[in-house]
């Protein structure tokens, strides 16, 4: 079973702008990489980025890189996350399992960070990159497998992304994660239009349908495993196979989606109280409430709760420069 693992917590946390001037420089803002210099090495290097509850937000512009990740990397702190790499201008060549991409002006790139890949950016490249957990985006019923080193050229929906994820920068905490909220959900549906679920076979299509039940009904505390095999006339062994080897069983993907219904609920509604949440996320009590997030996020919801709300919701965003 896998744990929905958040980034930021329930804060924001912002680092500025900053040049880059050497290997060393783009190295200390990307620990999870090896990073190597290609031809004449980095050129004109900036580095941006802000880190949510949920989405992860870089802004790059430079080349002359090349980006590691060896087998000995994918079990890291960054080993749980996909990334979706959109190129504005440059060029980017992948290199994953044997097989080479390359990325031109215009193109998306998807990658799932706990896989061996290489990634060189050529010299004048910017790009926006946007990394979510793993676990969330199969609860959607994406296949992150399946997406793993897809090309494809960028369309509007891209182009909002670009230009929203950068104003979280200059947001107070609370307006930053409501426009983090917003991303989180572009990127799932970016993600979904590009999976191939429609021609896949009748056990892809009962996962959809098993999808659509936790997502119709999450909220009604007797809903488990046994409930949706009953509603969709299969047995719960086989419900169980449909999930092997994916990154959430049938309960996680309940649970997950509860949690983040309950995180919506502490935040955007403080009067509401720790009782009322956990019936209306569906979690039933207090106590199973408090034990969940404690599982999931180490933290009680009334610690979520305050941090999420410090100095009554107008804290700055920490500015924080390695």
């Amino acid at each position: 079973m896998s744990d929905t693992r958040f980034l930021g917590g329930a804060t924001l946390r912002a680092r500025r702008n900053r040049r880059l001037a050497s290997v060393h420089d783009v190295a200390e803002v990307t620990p999870g990489w090896r990073v190597t210099p290609v031809g004449n090495g980095p050129r004109n290097t900036t580095f941006e980025n802000w880190i949510g509850r949920r989405l992860r937000y870089t802004g790059l512009t430079g080349g002359g890189i090349a980006y590691t990740r060896d087998a000995a990397d994918v079990n890291d702190e960054y080993g749980h996350l996909l990334q979706l790499g959109i190129l504005h201008s440059g060029r980017v060549t992948v290199t994953r399992e044997g097989r080479t991409l390359i990325g031109e002006a215009g193109t998306v790139v998807v990658l799932r960070v706990d896989t061996p890949y290489e990634t060189i950016t050529d010299a004048g490249s910017a790009l926006t990159l946007l990394y979510v957990p793993i676990d969330q985006v199969e609860a959607r019923g994406i296949d992150t497998r399946r997406m793993n080193g897809q090309l494809w050229q960028a369309g509007p929906i891209e182009a909002a992304i670009t230009e929203m994820a950068p104003r979280a920068l200059d947001l107070n905490e609370q307006d930053g994660l409501i426009l983090e909220g917003g991303l989180f959900e572009l990127v799932i549906g970016l993600l979904a239009a590009h999976d191939d679920a429609a021609g896949e076979d009748v056990a892809a299509q009962t996962r959809n349908r098993v999808l659509a039940i936790i997502e119709e009904s999450y909220t009604q505390t007797d809903l488990d495993a046994a409930t949706i095999a009953r509603r969709l006339g299969v047995s719960r062994r086989y419900l169980y196979t449909l999930f092997e080897g994916r990154d959430a069983s049938v309960a996680a993907l309940i649970r997950n989606r509860r949690v983040t219904h309950a995180e919506k609920l502490l935040i955007d509604d403080t009067d509401l109280s720790l009782r009322r949440v956990a019936q209306l996320s569906g979690l039933g009590s207090e106590d199973r409430l408090l034990r969940t997030f404690k599982t999931v996020l180490g933290v009680s919801p009334s610690a979520y709760r305050r941090q999420a709300h410090i100095d009554g919701g107008e804290a700055i965003l920490a500015r924080e420069v390695r």
